[in-house]
């Protein structure tokens, strides 16, 4: 028989402010908002495979979620993720543990989101996850106070303790029909959206020299997509459009330098250049 454990993990929401989210800071000018950090329960099932077994095991799922308190319509907004997996007890042989990171999909008005959670381990004995996670989730252009809604939450990578090598899933549908709301969020077009976080700029390494080969370095971003374009005395180079670019007699005297250009959905791309080389013979 499983046993459901009383024990109830709370994470204190995220402060108000800028939010860290994969190492970037996310511009503080959409401050998070406590007020939607009311944890939810909710009921689910979640069935775990492993050691050649498979048991469904009644789980309460509960969130925090953390926002902006007013977001751009088509825009990606940070949400902050406090977790708690509930499984009560359960045994799979010779296994004592599981480690997961759990995907928790969130919709809202639509459109659908996935924020990874970070691993966390528990002992069969007392299987309660208890983990955060950061994500951007992209707003739909419909306006207002939108609920936000959680389905179906999955593990991406599942592991035995000890490792035996034998390969372990889960996943976690709604037990019954209930409410998956878990927090809510205000689309407003009064709300710009935010330049791409970008860490640091983009340098050139190599050295600039005929012949030799130069390579742009950009910063640091979350998910963005980054071309390159490369100017010689500021002017585009003709389909040099690659990280690299080797170096030519033609390009002997001249100040070599690479545009990036950081792009991604739902925010407003950032442009950078590199401090211009002068290549020698």
């Amino acid at each position: 028989m499983i046993q459901k454990s009383s024990t109830r993990r709370r994470f204190a929401a995220l402060a108000s402010g800028a939010l860290v989210a994969g190492g970037l800071m996310v511009a503080p000018q959409i401050g998070l908002s406590a007020a939607n950090a009311a944890p939810v329960d909710l009921d689910y099932t979640c069935s775990v495979s492993g050691a050649g077994q498979t048991k469904a095991q009644p789980t309460t799922v509960s969130l925090e979620l953390t926002v902006p308190e007013a977001v751009a319509p088509g825009a990606a907004f940070p949400v902050s993720i406090a977790a708690t997996l509930d499984m009560g007890s359960a045994s799979f042989g010779p296994v004592t543990g599981l480690t997961a990171d759990f995907a928790v999909p969130l919709t809202v008005g639509g459109v659908t989101s996935v924020v990874t959670l970070d691993p966390a381990s528990a002992p069969l004995s007392d299987l309660v996850f208890t983990t955060t996670g950061t994500g951007n989730v992209t707003a739909p252009a419909e306006l207002g106070a939108l609920p936000i809604t959680v389905g179906e939450i999955t593990d991406l990578d599942l592991k035995t303790e000890p490792d035996f090598g034998v390969p372990a899933t889960a996943t976690c549908v709604p037990a019954a029909a209930q409410d998956q709301t878990v927090g809510t969020v205000t689309v407003s077009d009064e709300v710009e959206p935010v330049a791409v976080p970008v860490t640091g700029a983009v340098k050139i390494t190599g050295t600039p020299k005929v012949g030799k080969t130069l390579k742009a370095v950009p910063g640091k971003t979350d998910g963005a997509t980054v071309k390159y374009q490369w100017l010689a005395g500021g002017k585009a180079i003709k389909g040099a459009t690659k990280p690299s670019l080797k170096m030519t007699k033609a390009m002997k005297g001249k100040k070599v330098s690479v545009k990036v250009t950081y792009s991604k959905d739902g925010f407003l791309p950032v442009v950078q250049t590199s401090k211009p080389v002068t290549v020698k013979k």
